[in-house]
Protein backbone atom coordinates (compact mmCIF):
# COMPACT_ATOMS: atom_id res chain seq x y z
CA UNK A 1 0.00 0.00 0.00
CA UNK A 2 1.34 3.42 -0.95
CA UNK A 3 0.76 6.52 1.19
CA UNK A 4 0.61 10.08 0.05
CA UNK A 5 3.42 12.41 1.01
CA UNK A 6 1.87 13.52 4.32
CA UNK A 7 3.11 13.41 7.89
CA UNK A 8 2.26 10.31 9.88
CA UNK A 9 1.00 12.58 12.68
CA UNK A 10 -1.58 14.07 10.31
CA UNK A 11 -2.71 10.62 9.24
CA UNK A 12 -3.09 9.48 12.87
CA UNK A 13 -4.98 12.65 13.80
CA UNK A 14 -7.32 12.22 10.86
CA UNK A 15 -7.90 8.59 11.79
CA UNK A 16 -8.67 9.47 15.43
CA UNK A 17 -10.95 12.35 14.45
CA UNK A 18 -12.80 10.15 11.97
CA UNK A 19 -13.20 7.50 14.65
CA UNK A 20 -14.52 10.08 17.14
CA UNK A 21 -16.94 11.47 14.56
CA UNK A 22 -18.24 8.02 13.62
CA UNK A 23 -18.63 6.84 17.21
CA UNK A 24 -20.46 10.04 18.14
CA UNK A 25 -22.94 9.54 15.31
CA UNK A 26 -23.49 5.93 16.35
CA UNK A 27 -23.96 7.09 19.95
CA UNK A 28 -26.63 9.61 18.93
CA UNK A 29 -28.49 7.10 16.76
CA UNK A 30 -28.41 4.39 19.41
CA UNK A 31 -29.59 6.87 22.05
CA UNK A 32 -32.60 7.80 19.93
CA UNK A 33 -33.47 4.15 19.24
CA UNK A 34 -32.97 3.25 22.89
CA UNK A 35 -35.49 5.88 23.96
CA UNK A 36 -38.04 4.28 21.65
CA UNK A 37 -37.40 0.88 23.17
CA UNK A 38 -37.50 2.19 26.74
CA UNK A 39 -40.78 4.00 26.16
CA UNK A 40 -42.41 0.90 24.69
CA UNK A 41 -41.09 -1.22 27.57
CA UNK A 42 -42.54 1.17 30.14
CA UNK A 43 -46.03 0.83 28.61
CA UNK A 44 -45.65 -2.94 28.44
CA UNK A 45 -44.58 -3.11 32.09
CA UNK A 46 -47.65 -1.11 33.16
CA UNK A 47 -49.89 -3.54 31.30
CA UNK A 48 -48.15 -6.52 32.91
CA UNK A 49 -48.68 -4.99 36.36
CA UNK A 50 -52.41 -4.69 35.76
CA UNK A 51 -52.47 -8.22 34.35
CA UNK A 52 -50.78 -9.57 37.49
CA UNK A 53 -53.23 -7.73 39.69
CA UNK A 54 -56.22 -9.08 37.74
CA UNK A 55 -54.94 -12.66 37.87
CA UNK A 56 -54.83 -12.50 41.68
CA UNK A 57 -58.53 -11.59 41.98
CA UNK A 58 -61.20 -14.15 42.84
CA UNK A 59 -63.95 -14.87 40.33
CA UNK A 60 -66.38 -12.67 42.25
CA UNK A 61 -63.89 -9.84 42.38
CA UNK A 62 -63.18 -10.17 38.68
CA UNK A 63 -66.73 -9.23 37.76
CA UNK A 64 -66.91 -5.67 36.45
CA UNK A 65 -63.22 -5.18 37.22
CA UNK A 66 -61.41 -2.23 35.63
CA UNK A 67 -57.71 -1.28 35.81
CA UNK A 68 -56.64 1.36 38.28
CA UNK A 69 -54.88 3.27 35.50
CA UNK A 70 -57.37 5.73 34.07
CA UNK A 71 -55.91 5.30 30.56
CA UNK A 72 -56.68 1.56 30.58
CA UNK A 73 -59.88 -0.33 29.88
CA UNK A 74 -60.72 -4.01 30.54
CA UNK A 75 -62.65 -6.05 27.91
CA UNK A 76 -63.50 -9.74 28.34
CA UNK A 77 -64.71 -10.37 24.81
CA UNK A 78 -62.99 -9.76 21.49
CA UNK A 79 -66.26 -8.58 19.98
CA UNK A 80 -66.27 -5.72 22.47
CA UNK A 81 -62.97 -4.48 21.07
CA UNK A 82 -63.21 -1.58 18.64
CA UNK A 83 -63.18 -2.81 15.04
CA UNK A 84 -59.87 -1.08 14.37
CA UNK A 85 -58.26 -3.31 17.01
CA UNK A 86 -59.89 -6.57 15.99
CA UNK A 87 -57.85 -6.78 12.80
CA UNK A 88 -54.48 -6.50 14.55
CA UNK A 89 -55.16 -8.59 17.69
CA UNK A 90 -54.78 -12.30 16.96
CA UNK A 91 -55.50 -15.39 19.07
CA UNK A 92 -51.90 -15.47 20.23
CA UNK A 93 -51.38 -14.04 23.70
CA UNK A 94 -49.18 -10.96 23.98
CA UNK A 95 -49.03 -7.18 23.64
CA UNK A 96 -50.06 -5.50 20.38
CA UNK A 97 -49.43 -1.89 19.28
CA UNK A 98 -51.74 0.33 17.28
CA UNK A 99 -50.82 3.74 15.84
CA UNK A 100 -53.15 5.72 13.57
CA UNK A 101 -53.90 9.42 13.01
CA UNK A 102 -51.99 10.54 16.08
CA UNK A 103 -53.60 7.91 18.31
CA UNK A 104 -51.55 5.21 20.04
CA UNK A 105 -52.74 2.10 21.89
CA UNK A 106 -51.18 -0.93 23.52
CA UNK A 107 -53.53 -3.96 23.74
CA UNK A 108 -52.79 -6.89 26.04
CA UNK A 109 -54.38 -10.24 25.14
CA UNK A 110 -54.33 -12.94 27.86
CA UNK A 111 -56.34 -15.56 29.83
CA UNK A 112 -56.88 -16.02 33.55
CA UNK A 113 -56.24 -19.40 35.23
CA UNK A 114 -58.28 -20.57 38.17
CA UNK A 115 -56.98 -23.67 39.93
CA UNK A 116 -55.14 -24.75 36.79
CA UNK A 117 -58.22 -24.48 34.53
CA UNK A 118 -58.25 -21.78 31.83
CA UNK A 119 -61.37 -19.67 31.45
CA UNK A 120 -63.16 -20.27 28.22
CA UNK A 121 -62.92 -16.62 27.27
CA UNK A 122 -59.90 -14.43 26.79
CA UNK A 123 -59.67 -10.93 28.16
CA UNK A 124 -58.11 -7.76 26.82
CA UNK A 125 -56.67 -4.67 28.45
CA UNK A 126 -56.62 -1.60 26.21
CA UNK A 127 -54.05 1.05 27.10
CA UNK A 128 -54.52 4.47 25.50
CA UNK A 129 -51.02 6.00 25.47
CA UNK A 130 -51.79 8.86 23.12
CA UNK A 131 -51.29 11.48 25.80
CA UNK A 132 -48.36 9.64 27.39
CA UNK A 133 -46.06 9.49 24.37
CA UNK A 134 -42.85 11.38 25.00
CA UNK A 135 -40.58 10.14 22.23
CA UNK A 136 -42.94 9.99 19.27
CA UNK A 137 -44.85 13.19 20.05
CA UNK A 138 -41.75 15.14 21.01
CA UNK A 139 -39.55 14.04 18.16
CA UNK A 140 -38.31 17.50 17.24
CA UNK A 141 -37.31 18.56 20.74
CA UNK A 142 -35.96 15.10 21.52
CA UNK A 143 -33.91 14.95 18.33
CA UNK A 144 -32.63 18.47 19.00
CA UNK A 145 -31.53 17.43 22.49
CA UNK A 146 -29.87 14.27 21.20
CA UNK A 147 -28.10 16.24 18.43
CA UNK A 148 -26.85 18.76 20.99
CA UNK A 149 -25.58 16.02 23.31
CA UNK A 150 -24.01 14.18 20.36
CA UNK A 151 -22.20 17.32 19.23
CA UNK A 152 -20.90 17.89 22.74
CA UNK A 153 -19.68 14.29 22.94
CA UNK A 154 -18.16 14.60 19.45
CA UNK A 155 -16.27 17.80 20.32
CA UNK A 156 -15.05 16.28 23.57
CA UNK A 157 -13.91 13.12 21.79
CA UNK A 158 -12.11 15.14 19.09
CA UNK A 159 -10.41 17.30 21.72
CA UNK A 160 -9.23 14.21 23.59
CA UNK A 161 -8.09 12.58 20.32
CA UNK A 162 -6.00 15.61 19.35
CA UNK A 163 -4.44 15.84 22.81
CA UNK A 164 -3.66 12.12 22.87
CA UNK A 165 -2.20 12.14 19.35
CA UNK A 166 0.03 15.09 20.20
CA UNK A 167 1.23 13.46 23.39
CA UNK A 168 1.83 10.08 21.76
CA UNK A 169 3.52 11.49 18.65
CA UNK A 170 5.65 14.08 20.48
CA UNK A 171 8.73 11.77 20.73
CA UNK A 172 8.45 10.84 17.07
CA UNK A 173 8.17 14.50 16.01
CA UNK A 174 11.17 15.34 18.17
CA UNK A 175 13.19 12.61 16.49
CA UNK A 176 12.19 13.68 12.97
CA UNK A 177 12.92 17.33 13.80
CA UNK A 178 16.40 16.36 14.95
CA UNK A 179 16.97 14.52 11.69
CA UNK A 180 15.66 17.39 9.57
CA UNK A 181 17.63 20.06 11.41
CA UNK A 182 20.94 18.25 11.87
CA UNK A 183 20.98 15.61 9.14
CA UNK A 184 21.76 11.93 9.49
CA UNK A 185 25.50 12.25 10.02
CA UNK A 186 25.39 15.42 12.18
CA UNK A 187 23.21 14.10 15.01
CA UNK A 188 24.61 14.75 18.47
CA UNK A 189 25.97 11.76 20.30
CA UNK A 190 23.56 10.46 22.95
CA UNK A 191 20.48 12.00 21.32
CA UNK A 192 18.55 8.77 22.02
CA UNK A 193 18.87 9.05 25.82
CA UNK A 194 15.82 11.34 26.41
CA UNK A 195 13.49 8.90 24.67
CA UNK A 196 11.58 6.29 26.65
CA UNK A 197 12.01 2.55 26.19
CA UNK A 198 9.08 2.28 23.78
CA UNK A 199 9.15 1.70 20.03
CA UNK A 200 10.32 5.27 19.34
CA UNK A 201 13.08 4.85 21.93
CA UNK A 202 14.21 1.61 20.30
CA UNK A 203 14.17 3.35 16.91
CA UNK A 204 16.24 6.26 18.26
CA UNK A 205 18.73 3.89 19.89
CA UNK A 206 19.18 1.82 16.74
CA UNK A 207 19.42 4.99 14.67
CA UNK A 208 22.17 6.33 16.91
CA UNK A 209 24.07 3.04 16.57
CA UNK A 210 23.66 3.15 12.80
CA UNK A 211 24.96 6.74 12.71
CA UNK A 212 27.97 5.80 14.82
CA UNK A 213 28.72 2.85 12.54
CA UNK A 214 28.34 5.00 9.43
CA UNK A 215 30.59 7.71 10.84
CA UNK A 216 33.15 5.10 11.86
CA UNK A 217 33.02 3.54 8.39
CA UNK A 218 33.46 6.94 6.75
CA UNK A 219 36.43 7.70 8.98
CA UNK A 220 38.03 4.33 8.23
CA UNK A 221 37.43 4.84 4.52
CA UNK A 222 38.98 8.30 4.64
CA UNK A 223 42.04 7.01 6.50
CA UNK A 224 42.36 4.02 4.19
CA UNK A 225 42.05 6.07 1.01
CA UNK A 226 44.51 8.66 2.32
CA UNK A 227 47.04 5.99 3.17
CA UNK A 228 46.54 3.95 0.02
CA UNK A 229 46.57 7.06 -2.15
CA UNK A 230 49.99 8.03 -0.81
CA UNK A 231 51.48 4.54 -0.67
CA UNK A 232 50.19 3.58 -4.13
CA UNK A 233 51.05 6.74 -5.98
CA UNK A 234 54.54 7.07 -4.58
CA UNK A 235 56.07 3.88 -6.09
CA UNK A 236 54.29 4.52 -9.40
CA UNK A 237 55.71 8.04 -9.54
CA UNK A 238 59.16 6.74 -8.58
CA UNK A 239 58.98 4.13 -11.36
CA UNK A 240 57.92 6.75 -13.92
CA UNK A 241 60.70 9.14 -12.86
CA UNK A 242 63.23 6.33 -13.02
CA UNK A 243 62.20 5.41 -16.56
CA UNK A 244 62.38 9.04 -17.67
CA UNK A 245 65.80 9.43 -16.04
CA UNK A 246 67.00 6.23 -17.69
CA UNK A 247 65.83 7.48 -21.09
CA UNK A 248 67.49 10.83 -20.52
CA UNK A 249 70.87 9.36 -19.59
CA UNK A 250 70.87 6.59 -22.19
CA UNK A 251 69.88 7.88 -25.58
CA UNK A 252 69.84 4.45 -27.21
CA UNK A 253 66.85 3.47 -25.00
CA UNK A 254 64.52 6.19 -26.33
CA UNK A 255 63.39 4.12 -29.30
CA UNK A 256 63.44 0.80 -27.44
CA UNK A 257 60.05 -0.97 -27.72
CA UNK A 258 60.43 -2.60 -24.34
CA UNK A 259 61.01 0.79 -22.75
CA UNK A 260 57.98 2.23 -24.49
CA UNK A 261 55.81 -0.64 -23.25
CA UNK A 262 57.16 -0.10 -19.76
CA UNK A 263 56.22 3.57 -19.89
CA UNK A 264 52.76 2.75 -21.13
CA UNK A 265 52.33 0.11 -18.42
CA UNK A 266 53.33 2.55 -15.68
CA UNK A 267 51.03 5.25 -17.07
CA UNK A 268 48.25 2.71 -17.27
CA UNK A 269 48.92 1.61 -13.68
CA UNK A 270 48.66 5.22 -12.55
CA UNK A 271 45.34 5.66 -14.32
CA UNK A 272 44.01 2.39 -12.88
CA UNK A 273 44.99 3.35 -9.35
CA UNK A 274 43.21 6.71 -9.75
CA UNK A 275 40.06 4.94 -10.95
CA UNK A 276 40.16 2.39 -8.12
CA UNK A 277 40.61 5.06 -5.47
CA UNK A 278 37.64 6.94 -6.87
CA UNK A 279 35.58 3.75 -6.97
CA UNK A 280 36.41 2.98 -3.34
CA UNK A 281 35.34 6.45 -2.17
CA UNK A 282 32.01 8.27 -2.17
CA UNK A 283 33.23 11.43 -3.87
CA UNK A 284 31.71 12.56 -7.13
CA UNK A 285 33.69 12.02 -10.28
CA UNK A 286 35.35 15.08 -11.78
CA UNK A 287 33.88 16.01 -15.15
CA UNK A 288 36.66 15.96 -17.76
CA UNK A 289 36.50 15.54 -21.52
CA UNK A 290 38.39 12.50 -22.83
CA UNK A 291 39.34 11.85 -26.40
CA UNK A 292 38.92 8.07 -26.76
CA UNK A 293 41.24 7.60 -29.74
CA UNK A 294 44.62 8.07 -27.98
CA UNK A 295 43.45 5.68 -25.25
CA UNK A 296 42.40 3.10 -27.80
CA UNK A 297 45.66 3.47 -29.74
CA UNK A 298 47.71 2.74 -26.61
CA UNK A 299 45.50 -0.23 -25.73
CA UNK A 300 45.68 -1.50 -29.31
CA UNK A 301 49.46 -1.43 -29.29
CA UNK A 302 49.52 -3.09 -25.87
CA UNK A 303 47.18 -5.98 -26.69
CA UNK A 304 48.53 -6.63 -30.15
CA UNK A 305 51.94 -7.12 -28.55
CA UNK A 306 50.46 -9.47 -25.93
CA UNK A 307 48.25 -11.34 -28.43
CA UNK A 308 50.04 -11.27 -31.82
CA UNK A 309 47.45 -13.59 -33.38
CA UNK A 310 44.64 -11.12 -32.68
CA UNK A 311 43.83 -7.85 -34.40
CA UNK A 312 42.04 -4.85 -32.91
CA UNK A 313 40.09 -2.53 -35.21
CA UNK A 314 38.58 0.77 -34.01
CA UNK A 315 35.71 2.15 -36.06
CA UNK A 316 33.98 5.44 -35.15
CA UNK A 317 30.79 6.77 -36.65
CA UNK A 318 31.31 8.71 -39.83
CA UNK A 319 32.09 12.43 -39.67
CA UNK A 320 32.01 12.78 -35.89
CA UNK A 321 34.61 13.99 -33.43
CA UNK A 322 34.05 12.15 -30.18
CA UNK A 323 34.79 13.32 -26.68
CA UNK A 324 33.31 11.65 -23.64
CA UNK A 325 32.66 13.55 -20.42
CA UNK A 326 34.57 11.19 -18.12
CA UNK A 327 38.15 11.19 -16.79
CA UNK A 328 40.64 9.41 -19.00
CA UNK A 329 41.69 7.09 -16.15
CA UNK A 330 38.14 5.80 -15.67
CA UNK A 331 37.58 5.36 -19.40
CA UNK A 332 40.89 3.51 -19.68
CA UNK A 333 39.99 1.09 -16.87
CA UNK A 334 36.62 0.28 -18.45
CA UNK A 335 37.91 -0.34 -21.99
CA UNK A 336 41.03 -2.11 -20.74
CA UNK A 337 39.06 -4.66 -18.69
CA UNK A 338 36.56 -5.28 -21.48
CA UNK A 339 39.32 -5.75 -24.05
CA UNK A 340 41.18 -8.11 -21.74
CA UNK A 341 38.03 -10.25 -21.45
CA UNK A 342 37.52 -10.14 -25.21
CA UNK A 343 41.10 -11.29 -25.93
CA UNK A 344 41.24 -13.90 -23.17
CA UNK A 345 37.78 -15.42 -23.60
CA UNK A 346 37.16 -14.97 -27.30
CA UNK A 347 38.41 -16.97 -30.26
CA UNK A 348 41.59 -16.00 -32.05
CA UNK A 349 40.86 -13.37 -34.66
CA UNK A 350 39.48 -9.85 -34.97
CA UNK A 351 38.19 -7.74 -32.08
CA UNK A 352 36.11 -4.74 -33.13
CA UNK A 353 35.46 -1.49 -31.26
CA UNK A 354 32.63 0.63 -32.66
CA UNK A 355 32.35 4.15 -31.26
CA UNK A 356 29.21 6.26 -31.41
CA UNK A 357 28.15 9.44 -29.72
CA UNK A 358 26.35 7.67 -26.86
CA UNK A 359 27.82 4.14 -26.78
CA UNK A 360 30.90 1.95 -27.11
CA UNK A 361 30.47 -1.49 -28.66
CA UNK A 362 33.08 -4.27 -28.44
CA UNK A 363 32.68 -7.37 -30.63
CA UNK A 364 34.83 -10.49 -30.30
CA UNK A 365 34.68 -13.88 -31.99
CA UNK A 366 32.95 -16.51 -29.86
CA UNK A 367 34.56 -19.71 -28.72
CA UNK A 368 32.89 -22.86 -29.97
CA UNK A 369 32.56 -24.08 -26.40
CA UNK A 370 31.08 -20.83 -25.09
CA UNK A 371 27.67 -19.43 -25.85
CA UNK A 372 28.23 -16.15 -24.05
CA UNK A 373 30.51 -14.42 -21.60
CA UNK A 374 28.38 -15.70 -18.72
CA UNK A 375 28.79 -19.26 -20.02
CA UNK A 376 32.50 -18.62 -20.50
CA UNK A 377 32.77 -17.57 -16.87
CA UNK A 378 31.41 -20.97 -15.82
CA UNK A 379 33.29 -23.11 -18.37
CA UNK A 380 36.64 -21.30 -18.05
CA UNK A 381 36.94 -20.26 -14.39
CA UNK A 382 40.72 -20.46 -14.61
CA UNK A 383 40.82 -17.55 -17.09
CA UNK A 384 42.90 -14.83 -15.47
CA UNK A 385 41.17 -11.63 -14.38
CA UNK A 386 37.77 -12.40 -15.86
CA UNK A 387 35.38 -12.03 -12.90
CA UNK A 388 37.13 -9.14 -11.13
CA UNK A 389 37.54 -7.13 -14.33
CA UNK A 390 33.90 -7.38 -15.29
CA UNK A 391 32.81 -6.67 -11.72
CA UNK A 392 34.88 -3.47 -11.68
CA UNK A 393 33.37 -2.34 -14.98
CA UNK A 394 29.85 -2.97 -13.69
CA UNK A 395 30.52 -1.02 -10.49
CA UNK A 396 31.91 1.95 -12.43
CA UNK A 397 28.95 1.91 -14.83
CA UNK A 398 26.57 1.79 -11.90
CA UNK A 399 28.23 4.82 -10.29
CA UNK A 400 28.06 6.73 -13.59
CA UNK A 401 24.47 5.65 -14.42
CA UNK A 402 25.65 3.91 -17.58
CA UNK A 403 24.08 0.77 -19.03
CA UNK A 404 26.21 -2.28 -19.76
CA UNK A 405 24.83 -5.13 -21.82
CA UNK A 406 26.49 -8.46 -22.64
CA UNK A 407 24.83 -10.69 -25.22
CA UNK A 408 25.29 -12.75 -28.38
CA UNK A 409 25.35 -10.45 -31.39
CA UNK A 410 24.95 -13.26 -33.91
CA UNK A 411 26.34 -16.74 -34.50
CA UNK A 412 29.87 -15.38 -34.89
CA UNK A 413 30.32 -12.44 -32.52
CA UNK A 414 29.68 -11.73 -28.87
CA UNK A 415 28.75 -8.12 -28.04
CA UNK A 416 29.64 -6.00 -25.03
CA UNK A 417 27.96 -2.60 -25.20
CA UNK A 418 28.13 0.38 -22.85
CA UNK A 419 25.50 3.07 -23.32
CA UNK A 420 26.24 6.48 -21.79
CA UNK A 421 23.75 8.85 -20.24
CA UNK A 422 23.16 12.32 -21.69
CA UNK A 423 25.61 13.94 -19.25
CA UNK A 424 28.53 11.80 -20.41
CA UNK A 425 28.65 12.98 -24.02
CA UNK A 426 29.90 16.35 -25.26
Amino acid sequence: MKYKNTEISSRIKKALLSLSFGLSLVFGLLTFLLLYVIEDQVFTNLLMAEQAHFNQLSPSESVNWQPSNRYMKFVDNKKQLPKKFQSIVSDKFGVYEFFENGQAYFILHSQKEIMGIDLAKSYYIIFDVTELLAVRDGKFSLISAIVFVTLCVMLLAMFISIRLSRKILAPLKTLTSELQNNGFTEMNKGFSLPFAGDEVGVLATQLEKAIEQAQSAVQREFEFNSGVSHELRTPIQVAMNSVELLEFTQVDLKDNKAMNRLKRAIAQMEQISEAFLWLASQRSIEKKLTNPFPVLENLKSHYENLYPNHTLNVKPEENIRLKYCVPQSVFTVIIDNLLRNAFQHGAVGEVKINLSRDAVQILNLKLETSQSIEDSKIKHPEAKGYGIGLMIVKRICQRLNWQINLQDKDETYFETKIKFDNNSVE
